[in-house]
């Protein structure tokens, strides 16, 4: 089993939507637990869509699976890093449920 170096902080948020009288959409997010992790950023890709520059950049993050799973890390929710969030596209387990390793993107929100 491999043993990672968790030492990076990355915290978990959340995104709730809700609707007024008049029906329109407010999405609020919510910082919760800041968790230990491994996290390798790997090189992205920029391009010209609709005029404007898109980019993306590509990162893999590991946690110990309890702490990530008390904390509600699943694929609704993001992670906020050195001040950015990522998006969770996949989560898998590594060993038996000692790892989570995250899979995910800069969100552009």
């Amino acid at each position: 089993m491999p043993r990672y170096r968790l030492d990076e902080r990355v915290t978990v948020v959340t995104a709730s939507t809700s609707t007024d009288e008049y029906g329109t959409k407010t999405e609020t997010r919510t910082d919760g637990r800041t968790l230990a992790a491994d996290v390798q950023v790997q090189g992205g890709s920029e391009a010209i869509r609709q005029g404007q520059t898109e980019e993306t950049a590509r990162a893999t993050v590991r946690m110990r699976y309890y702490e990530a799973d008390q904390a509600g890390v699943d694929s609704d929710a993001y992670l906020r890093y050195r001040g950015e969030l990522l998006r969770i596209h996949s989560r898998r387990e590594i060993g038996s449920r000692e790892y989570m390793e995250l899979t995910c993107t800069r969100a552009r929100i």
